[in-house]
């Protein structure tokens, strides 16, 4: 299992597929230093190495150290910018022919991929607007893609850009929750949906982590704000699914209110998840 600590959200979007191959957990950390509760879930977990993802800009050196003095072996998965660190990133992945290109300029759509990427063990390519990256063109350049989901509108990723890749599927919506919906209808036979996660959708670490968690179990992620998203209710009614439903994060990032929307009445309700170490290897890995 992986160990990942990062600062930029956009390093640890990317980062999410490595968890699968490495069967292992995504942490989050700031910049400066090792947090307490951080170093308490390392120790809980018994890991032995830890992925830092992201330069000394995002995990500086002094994090590092700690995680060196608390007897971890480090390897530290870094790039030029955020556009050439999801390269490094897809360059450790199993290629198996798809890939998945969001913009590198914020999160939302970088969000809803994450997890199906994360169980497809596809990497996870980010893009300027009207400009495809040089590091991204070289790393596609020889790969016999079979499939490249754009994420996102043509406001985010140009079809210019879009271009660069072969046997194109956009995936797009009106907004963030939009194409988060359209995501998982494309991958929905591919899904079970016994269960689903919930996580917010106005910031990215709570959906992060359920991304590594659903792939274990081939769930999607939904994301909602205030209140439950429309189009999520009716995916779930029209498609008959009463499901179990895992909000991730405290009541002030997914209100009860919204979990029982969701949950139609099905009382099938699971919270305050805890990531309990697999019976894997002895050289348990933690993702950073």
């Amino acid at each position: 299992m992986q160990l990942r600590f990062s600062y930029e959200k956009i390093d640890a979007l990317c980062a999410a597929p490595l968890s699968q191959k490495y069967n292992c957990p995504i942490l989050l950390n700031i910049k400066e230093n090792l947090l307490s509760s951080t170093k308490k879930e390392i120790q809980r977990l018994e890991a032995k190495n830890a992925v830092i993802i992201g330069g000394t800009g995002a995990i500086s050196e002094n994090v590092e150290k700690e995680l060196k003095a608390i007897g971890l072996s480090c390897t530290r998965i870094s790039g030029e910018d955020r556009f050439d660190t999801s390269v490094k990133i897809a360059e450790k992945l199993d290629f198996n022919g798809e890939v998945c290109v969001a913009t590198g300029l914020n999160f939302p759509d970088a969000i809803s991929i994450s997890s199906i990427a994360t169980q497809k063990g596809m990497p996870v390519l980010l893009t300027m607007t009207y400009k495809c990256p040089q590091s991204v063109k070289d790393y596609i350049k020889n790969k016999n893609i079979t499939a490249a989901y754009i994420v996102g509108s043509d406001d985010v990723v140009s079809d210019g850009v879009a271009g660069n890749f072969p046997h194109v599927k956009r995936l797009q919506g009106n907004d963030r929750y939009d194409t988060n919906m359209a995501v998982i209808s494309n991958f929905a036979k591919e899904l079970k949906l016994s269960t689903v996660y919930v996580a917010t959708g106005s910031n990215y670490p709570d959906a992060l982590a359920a991304s590594a968690l659903a792939a274990k179990t081939h769930s999607p992620v939904f994301l909602v704000n205030d209140t439950a998203v429309d189009k999520t209710k009716e995916y779930l009614l029209q498609n008959q699914i009463l499901p179990n439903v895992v909000a991730i994060g405290q009541t002030d990032v997914v209100s009860d209110g919204v979990v029982k929307e969701l949950l139609q009445n099905t009382g099938n309700t699971n919270g305050n998840l805890q990531l309990n170490k697999p019976g894997i290897d002895e050289n348990y890995t933690v993702i950073f």
